[in-house]
């Protein structure tokens, strides 16, 4: 809304960034999947077409009072979104939903199954991490699997120890998923332990320590009413 009361749609809930660090996939898609064309849904290059869908979608649904398209996607793509997506806002319950939906359509890609993995541990299915974390190892001997994301796992469960092994290895093969141990809330309860103050040292990111001893980085810190 602007200051003249004139309201602007500035995206269909939807976004594809085609720019930054390209780790694992030439782009990262975020948005509602009830709004979605196909391509996108799909990780596909998309245009102004892409736009078009997504206006008569909401146009349909503003008219109607209904969606137009009442089956769930079978896009892997939008599972790994809403579970990234939901994980990230501390919702572990719901982003292991879609994250099981994802596995229910045969993606088994070891990044996402560290992200799942995590958020397992996140609630009281932490079997299920460890089941995931086994598979993660016994696929780490035929080939590369992110030991970032068995940090993760482990951080999560509680084995300190063991996450900041694999964190070390993390850093030792350039994992540019590390930069990821700064953010909140996923990753706070580590934030104390002196080998993450140390680890955050040696990637020169002392910047943050600063930032996040402050509470400027912990949303918790940043809403707290005076």
């Amino acid at each position: 809304m602007t200051e003249e009361g004139l309201a602007k749609i500035m995206d269909f809930c939807l976004a594809k960034l085609e720019w930054g660090v390209d780790l694992t996939k030439t782009a990262t898609i975020m948005g509602t999947a009830a709004y979605m064309s196909p391509e996108q849904a799909k990780g596909q290059d998309v245009d102004h077409r892409t736009d078009i869908w997504s206006l008569g979608a909401m146009l349909y649904e503003m008219m109607s009072g209904a969606r137009p398209f009442k089956s769930e996607p079978d896009y892997p793509i939008v599972y790994i979104c809403l579970m990234d997506v939901l994980g990230q806002k501390g919702l572990y319950d719901e982003a292991i939903a879609a994250g099981e939906k994802m596995l229910a359509l045969g993606v088994r890609a070891t990044g996402n199954l560290g992200v799942l993995a995590a958020y397992y541990s996140q609630t009281d299915q932490k079997e299920k991490s460890l089941e995931l974390i086994s598979e993660l190892k016994d696929r780490s001997e035929k080939g590369y699997v992110s030991s970032f994301w068995m940090a993760a796992a482990y951080s999560f469960l509680g084995d300190l120890d063991k996450a900041f092994e694999y964190f070390e290895r993390a850093y030792d093969e350039q994992d540019g998923n590390l930069i990821f141990i700064t953010a909140p809330p996923p990753f706070r309860s580590i934030w104390p332990d002196p080998r993450y103050k140390s680890l955050l040292k040696k990637m020169g990111l002392t910047n943050i320590i600063k930032k996040q001893e402050s509470g400027e980085l912990d949303p918790r810190e940043n809403n707290r009413s005076d």
